[in-house]
């Protein structure tokens, strides 16, 4: 990993009272209010510090698709943007430039992200449950 990489995590840490905070094998996680587990994934190619976080069920189905697209239009979470993971979950995800990787600027970072994660957990979670039926299916239940 490369030394710019080093600093801005550990400066991180510093900034949020984990001194310890460091990256292993170019990934950090945080894990955020037992809810959440943020990656803050160093690419060194593009010179980001990539923060992502899986949210909404464990697949994207068809139902998922549209408001996923919905969400990156015209960058609608202010640069956050919904994708799917080659395991098929949902991940929000910011990157941030080294250069714009001071740790105030990836708190702000961070609380845009959380605030992110909440809205599209439950638009993705509700959209999942929308046209099952209440209760449970008529298959399971026995005539008395």
């Amino acid at each position: 990993m490369s030394e710019p990489a080093v600093r801005i995590i550990a400066d991180l840490g510093q900034a949020l009272g984990m001194p310890g905070l460091a990256a292993h094998d170019n990934v950090c996680e945080l894990a955020i209010d037992g809810r959440h587990r943020i990656q803050l994934i160093v690419v060194g190619s593009r010179r980001q510090l990539l923060m992502s976080c899986a949210v909404g069920p464990s697949r994207i189905e068809g139902r998922h698709v549209e408001l996923m697209a919905q969400a990156n239009f015209m960058q609608a979470g202010g640069g956050v943007v919904l994708c799917t993971a080659p395991d098929g979950r949902a991940h929000v995800q910011l990157a941030v430039p080294f250069e714009h990787a001071a740790p105030p600027s990836l708190i702000s970072a961070l609380e845009a992200l959380l605030s992110q994660i909440d809205i599209w957990d439950e638009r993705l979670n509700r959209a999942e449950t929308r046209g099952r039926p209440p209760g449970p299916s008529a298959f399971f239940m026995q005539p008395v």
